[in-house]
């Protein structure tokens, strides 16, 4: 599964990838991902000790990022397309990709107002606010490590990606595209099996 989210970096454009692995089967990670020329790419790793986020795992980058912008993609996220022409045009700030759900309630979810413009961002809201939901590819400047020395663990212990956006949103630095490819996270038994259903009825024209 890893293969996908990072064919979708390689196929961006991206061919410096810190992999962040935790858990007890990081050497399996290192094994499996290690060849990083059957990607055409320079691979490298780090370990999250504790699960204690998304935003922490990026923080554990920084020394690998330097002053660099860069881009990420959450390993149980399936792209069928690229994001090579977003990649292209992002110079700073921060830019995420919606997608149209009709069960937004699971997800992240990005409120736009009457320009267009994100007006609110919300984790899993109980009320619907928006159909648009947040998928796992992120564009970010270096602002990003600002941004992540204020924010405070949220009530299940974890530093929250979407606090890192609410703060790129309020100082109106946040854009978005809209993308209407397939796209799945494969977090569970029940996506993970339409991810593969997916893949093995639309191979020849899935992302490689």
């Amino acid at each position: 599964m890893c293969e996908y989210p990072l064919l979708t970096l390689v196929n961006s454009g991206i061919k410096d990838i810190c992999v962040v692995v935790g858990g007890s089967k990081v050497g399996d990670f290192v094994s499996f991902l290690g060849n990083s020329r059957e990607y055409d790419a320079n691979i490298y790793f780090r370990y999250q000790k504790e699960p204690l986020g998304i935003a922490h795992g990026i923080s554990l980058c920084q020394d690998f990022l330097k002053d660099d912008k860069f881009a990420v993609c959450l390993g149980d996220n399936i792209f069928s397309e690229h994001f090579a022409e977003v990649v292209k045009q992002f110079h700073e700030g921060a830019t995420i990709v919606l997608k149209e759900h009709e069960h937004p309630e699971h997800f992240g979810v990005a409120q736009l107002g009457r320009k267009a413009n994100i007006i609110n961002i919300i984790e899993k809201p109980k009320e619907f606010i928006s159909n648009l939901i947040i998928t796992g590819f992120y564009l970010f400047d270096q602002k990003f490590f600002d941004y992540y020395n204020y924010i405070e663990p949220s009530k299940r212990n974890e530093y929250e990606i979407t606090d890192i956006l609410k703060q790129y949103n309020r100082d109106n630095r946040l854009g978005y595209v809209t993308y209407r490819g397939y796209w799945s996270d494969a977090g569970t038994y029940h996506s993970l099996l339409a991810c593969n259903n997916y893949v093995a009825e639309h191979n020849e024209k899935f992302i490689k």
